[in-house]
């Protein structure tokens, strides 16, 4: 943009190729804690007018009090739909957790909104998962949130909500399950090369495997971006989340040609709530590395070749060995360790 460009402020006006403009990219925000503006580090703080408000104490209201019996169900329905099914596998597993406490110690089932007891419920609740020594503070931080959220889908309040000296307690339960992190161990290079050298080229779950690994490789993706987790089902493919045959192609990226990959949901970002994922922007770019068994160009070509013909754009970029379903991630990760089983002795 030329000098003409800048406003008042001395800020830049951001433009994207297809003529949108951001409309706070003009807008000053003062990074450090030191300013008013920037409560969390970066970004607007919430202001005078709003930190009054949530000074004022307000008597509790919820969402299902007086509700009309038609809505009940729907209300239900929408907050589920916020959670994926790993979620709710989470809120489940707790639940199970919780009734086994509730039963032992003769607690309610369901923990009543404004129960003065719940802290005392909450407390026994992570003291016997404490006790569970193959649970780190991971897992009961976990287990704490799902029983919090099932608890939620009864209609009741948050327990935690009011209770004294409950962020100080989970502090020292994190300092007693506390275990050093194992870092994921990285597949050393010499044994992917190796692992893509002897790709029998007939073969089609070989060939793909190659694609898959490469891409994996170069675009830092998880493999839940590619795959889903089941042939059909919970959790099966979904053109939301999984890599159809339109994401991935070779696209022309300032005069040179990279194969591009887009990326839509993922874990994080269930909702696909970042602007990005929504539209065509959420792009990335390899570029190809020439005269070498990494090159995404020749194992794109390969694979390609197997297929025969134009796929529709809408089915599942990768396939399993029967060239009909959809791949799952359990099968790429097979397929990998046969790969690395020949190499890495």
């Amino acid at each position: 943009l030329s000098h003409n460009d800048h406003n008042a402020s001395g800020a830049v006006l951001v433009v994207r190729p297809d003529g949108y403009f951001y409309p706070f990219a003009a807008h000053v925000r003062h990074i450090g804690k030191a300013f008013a503006d920037c409560t969390d580090g970066d970004g607007p703080g919430l202001g005078k007018g709003l930190l009054q408000m949530l000074s004022v104490s307000y008597p509790r209201a919820t969402l299902d009090y007086d509700l009309p019996e038609e809505y009940a169900d729907r209300l239900d329905e929408i907050r589920d739909h916020r959670l994926r099914p790993s979620s709710m596998r989470t809120v489940m597993w707790a639940k199970e957790k919780w009734l086994a406490v509730a039963a032992r110690f003769n607690f309610p089932k369901v923990i009543a909104s404004d129960d003065i007891r719940r802290g005392s419920y909450l407390a026994v609740f992570v003291m016997v998962l404490l006790d569970d020594t193959a649970l780190v503070y991971s897992s009961i931080a976990n287990c704490m949130w799902g029983l919090r959220v099932w608890l939620s889908l009864q209609h009741q309040a948050d327990p935690i909500m009011g209770v004294m000296g409950w962020a100080d307690f989970m502090a020292a339960v994190r300092v007693l399950s506390w275990v050093p992190a194992e870092p994921r161990r990285a597949v050393p290079l010499e044994y992917l090369r190796a692992a893509l050298e002897s790709v029998d080229l007939n073969s089609f779950w070989e060939v793909q495997c190659a694609h898959f690994i490469v891409s994996l490789l170069f675009t830092f993706s998880r493999s839940e971006c590619p795959c889903p987790k089941n042939f059909t089902g919970e959790e099966s493919f979904d053109a939301d989340f999984h890599w159809q045959v339109a994401d991935i192609g070779v696209r022309t990226v300032n005069g040179r040609a990279a194969m591009g990959y887009r990326f839509k949901g993922n874990k994080s970002d269930g909702l696909r709530m970042r602007s990005e994922a929504r539209g065509e922007w959420d792009w990335v770019y390899v570029g190809d590395v020439q005269d070498s068994v990494f090159s995404i160009f020749l194992w794109h070509r390969r694979l390609m070749a197997f297929h025969g013909r134009k796929r529709p754009d809408a089915d599942p970029f990768y396939l399993d060995k029967d060239q009909r379903r959809p791949y799952t991630y359990s099968c790429g990760l097979n397929d990998f360790r046969s790969l690395l089983g020949r190499v890495s002795g």
